[in-house]
Formats: C-alpha cells, structure tokens, sequence
C-alpha cells in the first residue's frame, strides 16, 4: 500500500513538472509556431501552431541571407568554449578536491561564495569600473572605428569602406586609411561627456 501512494505521488509530481515546463516554454513555442505560419499570417492566426506549416521563411532566413553562417559561426565559438571549460574546470576541480591545505581549502570556499553571489548585485560595481575607465557610451570598449577626424562636409559625400578592421574613405579625391591603432576617440551621438 505504501508502495502504491508512493507511485502515485511520483506520477503527480512529474505530471506537475510536465505542465509547469509546458507553461514555462510557452513564449519559445510560440514563437517556433509563429515562424511557421505563412508570410502575414502571422497577426490573423492566434493558434499556437499553424494548421498548415509554412516553411519557406525559415528556408529564406537559413539560406537567402547569411543569418545561417553567423548561426555556425556562434556554434562553431560556443562549441570551442564548452570544450576548453571543460577540460581546465575539470582539471581545476579535480585539484581542488584531491589537494589538501589552507590555501586549496580557502580558495574553494572563495569559489563557492562567488557561485552564491548573485550576478546581478555585480553589474553596478561593473558600471562604476567602466564609467571610472571612460568606457561607458564610447566605442573604446569595443575597439570600434572613428569617423570623428573626418569633417562633417566631406563624410556627407564620401563612401566608406570597412574591410577587416581598416577604414577606407574615399571622397572629394582624397583616399585616406585608418586602422584602429591610429583613431582617434570614438564621439558616438549622445555620447558621454566623460568619453573622450
């Protein structure tokens, strides 16, 4: 008998996870669904899942454009990453559970308070570092390119081109190339005064 309620209570409990992940992955479906109604059908139709899947936008968004090479390209990078993190955490954890000391044993509880500290409490300390640093709205963080140096009349008619991280401006017959390491600072619109 007890045996049996406790079948029964296991069976309810997965059958309550089934439907708070059903609830929970609604948004996803739903937008799974949504890219599978036809094109404009997409307001009309309130249905989950279309009655007829229409797959010619997938197959324009995966092969027209070059969505689908930025898509490996991130498989590619994230692949890479899980590889290289699980080969030195699991030479770090393995080191950190067979070594004895005070200084293995204090940076394993110092490990564990990090995994305990929520990452939201560090994004103010974060934008004080980079507002302190003059990172905050400008494109030194990121490396981006200028066009500061370059007067407004000529960048109204001149044509740009980037290729690689090197700038190509060609107009009012003048060609001129900047590379990164000679630019000045990036002025983005609205920017930070502290920014420059």
């Amino acid at each position: 008998m007890i045996k049996y309620r406790k079948k029964i209570k296991r069976g309810l409990l997965f059958l309550v996870m089934v439907f708070l992940s059903f609830v929970v992955n609604i948004p996803n479906i739903s937008m799974i669904g949504t890219a599978l109604k036809p094109f404009g059908g997409y307001m009309s139709d309130k249905s989950l899942f279309p009655s007829n899947p229409d797959f010619s936008m997938l197959r324009k968004v995966l092969f027209g454009t070059t969505f689908g090479r930025y898509l490996a390209n991130s498989v590619f990078i994230a692949l890479v990453v899980v590889v290289f993190c699980v080969v030195f955490a699991s030479c770090a954890g393995y080191a950190l559970s067979r070594c004895r000391g005070k200084v293995f044993t204090g940076y394993t509880v110092f490990l564990l308070m990090l995994q305990m500290f929520p990452l939201v409490l560090v994004l103010i300390p974060l934008f004080w570092i980079f507002k302190t640093l003059g990172l905050v709205a400008c494109g030194k963080a990121a490396g981006l390119p200028s066009f500061s140096d370059v007067p407004s009349e000529q960048q109204q008619i001149c044509r740009c081109k980037i290729t690689g991280r090197q700038i190509t401006i060609t107009g009012c017959g003048v060609t001129r190339r900047i590379s990164p390491g000679r630019l000045p600072p990036f002025q983005a619109p609205a920017a930070d005064p502290s920014c420059s």
